[in-house]
């Protein structure tokens, strides 16, 4: 049994028998015979290039049909076996021969100068593949297959003054029961201009050259030439956590106006200045693009300054400790920025603090930003620590700008 998708690999070997299989001496497959569907009862004539043309429509149909082929002695074969035995029979060879089959002109040079040997080793592995008595006697001929009918082709949509892309090939049931795809030739008027001048349907009308001239015919939609799009809206500057619009107005080629969808390709938002966007309208039945136009936006971003760092006020803790006692500064700093909000924000300080010897120790720190807060005065932290051998050990943590 052959797969026809798999015996689609074989069919430039099938083609080949079929046109030069006696001009070569010792082929094992020399004599010419008929291909036949052993599924669907037809024959083939190798002789006959139209059938070898519905040949190749039949092995390529998609379809699981069984494919033999009449040998010199009137019985019938796999060509896909004989194909096998073939390979086996050369890679045998090569092998014997130690050539690398990886190198090509190794395997030519070996091919040229044992050719002799190769072609008996051919015929011999060829002689062993099974060949089988197919009575042919209800098969019909490929030549006597009539089509009786066909699918509908579905209606197709053009616009005024544009040829409609119109199919190719249409399903065909044939005279003995089976279907295959069949090539269309369409009638000079279906490919002309003038025939889509106007809105309207029109019925176009179109032969199967391998059936007979089988005709077909199809229903073509003509709409009036779509609008185009020239120009849209100039959309106004956005600012910073501002929503992107979901439509913009296009004018189009006939002076009119419609809103259309519209997806931005965004970006980063929170970033330092401005940046342009670019947005894809995304079209509605009777409007067009043709000239790619897009939509754009610039977004304005104004970053908060940091002005200070409060509090500027001392932060006294009494402790009863002693020296030696483990103190950690903050890990964050309160700031207040340039529109009068405060933000918590890390910072990370030039040393740690120790109280292992009494003493005033100052520490600098250096804030981590975020998003939409810039320091462009290079704003820092300070703190002090007052570290005492008092009895009633006293902090003292002040911080200032």
């Amino acid at each position: 049994m052959v797969n026809k998708k798999l015996f689609k690999g074989l069919l430039k070997f099938v083609i080949v028998v079929i046109i030069a299989s006696s001009s070569v001496s010792g082929i094992a497959h020399a004599a010419t015979g008929d291909i036949i569907n052993t599924t669907n009862k037809v024959m083939y004539n190798v002789t006959s290039s139209k059938e070898i043309q519905a040949l190749i429509a039949d092995l390529k149909d998609g379809g699981n049909d069984t494919f033999l082929k009449e040998d010199g002695n009137g019985k019938y074969y796999n060509p896909s076996d004989k194909l096998s035995a073939q390979k086996t029979a050369v890679v045998k060879s090569l092998q014997t021969g130690n050539i690398d089959l990886k190198d090509a002109a190794a395997i030519k040079a070996y091919i040229v100068n044992n050719a002799a040997d190769i072609m008996t080793s051919v015929n011999t592995e060829t002689a062993k593949v099974a060949t089988q008595t197919i009575d042919t006697s209800n098969y019909t001929t490929a030549s006597a297959i009539t089509v009786t009918s066909v699918s509908t082709i579905s209606t197709i949509s053009t616009t005024v003054g544009t040829v409609p892309t119109l199919p190719t090939k249409v399903i065909a049931t044939l005279s003995n029961g089976a279907t295959t795809s069949a090539a269309i030739t369409w009638d000079a008027a279906a490919t002309t201009v003038g025939t889509y001048a106007t809105a309207g349907t029109v019925t176009v009308k179109g032969v199967l050259a391998d059936y007979g001239n089988y005709q077909v015919q199809a229903n073509v939609i003509v709409n009036e030439a779509s609008r185009v799009v020239v120009s849209v809206q100039k959309i106004s500057n956005l600012y910073l956590n501002s929503n992107f619009p979901t439509t913009v107005i296009a004018t189009l080629s006939d002076g009119t106006t419609k809103s259309l969808s519209v997806t931005w390709q965004r970006v980063v938002d929170n970033i330092v200045g401005a940046s342009r966007f670019t947005g894809t309208l995304i079209m509605t039945d009777g409007v067009v693009n043709t000239n790619n136009i897009t939509a754009t936006v610039t977004l304005i971003v104004v970053p908060h300054v940091i002005l200070i760092v409060s509090p500027l006020r001392a932060i006294t803790i009494t402790k009863t400790i002693g020296v030696g006692d483990a103190y950690t500064l903050p890990t964050t700093v309160t700031a207040t920025l340039s529109d009068g909000t405060t933000k918590d924000l890390a910072v990370t300080w030039d040393k740690v603090a120790s109280t292992t010897v009494a003493g005033t120790y100052t520490f600098t720190g250096t804030l981590t930003m975020v998003d939409e807060v810039i320091n462009t005065n290079n704003v820092t932290a300070s703190a002090t620590l007052t570290v005492t051998t008092l009895i009633n050990n006293q902090i003292r943590l002040n911080y200032h700008n």
